[in-house]
C-alpha cells in the first residue's frame, strides 16, 4: 500500500521536473544570442508606443 501511494507521489513530481525543463529550454531559445539584437529592437519600438500614447494632463 505504501509502494503504491509513493509510485503515485513520484510520478506527478517527475512529469512535471521535465515539464518545466523543456519550458526553460524554450525560454533560452528564445532569449539566445542571436535574438537579443531583435528583442532589444522591439523594446524600443514599444516604448516608442507608450510614449505617443501618454496624455499630458495640463493642470
Amino acid at each position: 500500500m505504501l509502494k503504491i501511494v509513493m509510485l503515485l507521489l513520484i510520478i506527478p513530481i517527475i512529469y512535471f521536473i521535465l515539464r518545466t525543463r523543456k519550458g526553460m529550454s524554450k525560454v533560452d531559445a528564445i532569449f539566445n544570442k542571436e535574438n537579443e539584437e531583435s528583442i532589444k529592437q522591439l523594446q524600443l519600438q514599444i516604448q516608442k508606443k507608450l510614449d505617443e500614447n501618454k496624455v499630458n494632463k495640463k493642470k
